[in-house]
């Protein structure tokens, strides 16, 4: 893998794209959720944990997919987080997080996603949206003291053969990862070598004394996936997100996730999509 930005990555990667994921099989909703059940008791099994006050895996369905997107740990204080009544924590009908729910990330994500890819909010709930850590907390900071001491390292280790199980269906060919950590994680976990400089011009933004990073984009070897993925790294969506500099990582996206889009929108809505 070079460190320098390559002119010809992103078509390259198209063509991958298109050839490969053009003709993905539509999924019945009774396979997938029964899928989706079964990962919730292993990790439940694994973890020791019963109650979804301290955990959550799914936010979408987890359909084959050119695209999934990474976050780092799901929100939310364990001690008072509660299940809405009658939730249908499998997504039975197509429900998804950036469609169906309003918070911070998903103001950002919906509107975005739409731009990027050139799809409407049916296209979007075929995007599988997870994280790499299961357990909550209210931000990085408070995990290791709202988890009972864990560490999130360790909550890492327990999530990934849970994880690596959603990302091998997917078989995406790009992810776009919420938050430069989440990336990192993924490397950690899944990956085959340290990661390489960005392909594009790191996208910094002022941050006090120091710039922060706001964009970059890696090409990433795993050892679950058969070939590299073009992996997009946002700086958190809900701090960054206004940011003038966030425009620039839009336009590149756009560019390099084209052919994303475009299988995306042949693919149309799922069958059971309601």
């Amino acid at each position: 893998m070079s460190g320098r930005e390559d002119p010809n990555a992103a078509p390259q990667a198209a063509s991958e794209l298109q050839e490969t994921n053009t003709m993905l099989p539509d999924i019945t909703t009774g396979s997938e959720t029964e899928l989706m059940k079964e990962l919730d008791r292993e990790y439940r099994d694994r973890s020791g944990l019963t109650e979804r006050r301290h955990y959550s895996i799914f936010y979408s369905r987890i359909p084959p997919s050119p695209l999934m997107i990474l976050g780092i740990n799901p929100g939310g204080n364990p001690a008072t987080w509660t299940m809405p009544a009658g939730a249908d924590e499998f997504c039975s009908a197509w429900q998804h997080d950036y469609v169906d729910e309003r918070y911070p990330i998903q103001a950002v994500m919906q509107p975005l996603l739409r731009k990027v890819l050139g799809i409407d909010d049916a296209s979007l709930r075929r995007i599988p949206k997870t994280n790499m850590v299961f357990r909550r907390s209210q931000g990085v900071s408070k995990f290791q003291e709202q988890q009972s001491g864990m560490t999130m390292d360790t909550a890492l280790k327990e999530a990934a053969p849970t994880l690596e199980k959603i990302v091998r269906r997917v078989s995406p060919k790009a992810i776009i990862f919420e938050g430069l950590d989440a990336l990192a994680m993924f490397n950690r976990t899944f990956g085959t070598g340290a990661l390489g400089s960005s392909l594009v011009e790191p996208v910094t933004t002022p941050n006090g004394r120091h710039r922060a990073l706001i964009y970059s984009v890696h090409e990433l070897r795993t050892s679950i996936l058969p070939d590299p993925i073009v992996a997009c790294a946002l700086a958190h969506p809900s701090k960054y997100a206004r940011r003038a500099e966030f425009q620039t990582a839009e336009t590149d996206m756009i560019d390099r996730l084209a052919s994303v889009g475009a299988i995306l929108r042949a693919m149309g809505p799922s069958a059971g999509a309601t």
